[in-house]
């Protein structure tokens, strides 16, 4: 029997779920989350002052790096069955994975309006 971090016991082989969701899921789409949050948060912390769809818009081969590398390494982890394996992740659908994503965004955004709101410069 495998210990959980309550105190109960998990019979090998069986994952326990969270409202029909398997275990390995909402692993893999609590990591999308957090994968997309911090990503966002390089985003909009990339200036003060603008908002974070101007800084989009002036080319940036670092942030493409910066982007390209995680978002990579996400895709692997959640569609390579031995990667899937070493990291606990179950199977995601592709709603699950837009949750996960956008739970990600949305949990940064409330900082961009903030700024946007405060009345600073736009651009």
């Amino acid at each position: 029997m495998a210990q959980t971090g309550w105190g109960t016991a998990t019979p090998p082989g069986i994952q326990q779920t969270s409202r029909g969701v398997q275990g390995g899921a909402v692993r893999a789409r609590a990591f999308t989350t957090i994968v997309t949050a911090n990503l966002s948060l390089i985003l909009i912390t990339r200036s003060r002052s603008a908002i974070a769809v101007s800084g989009v818009r002036s080319p940036d081969p670092a942030l493409l790096l910066v982007f390209a590398g995680p978002l990579l390494c996400l895709s692997l982890v959640l569609c390579v069955p031995g990667l899937m394996d070493l990291f606990w992740f179950g199977p995601l659908s592709l709603f699950n994975l837009f949750v996960g994503a956008g739970a990600g965004v949305l949990s940064v955004v409330w900082f961009e309006v903030h700024k946007y709101g405060r009345g600073w410069r736009v651009g």
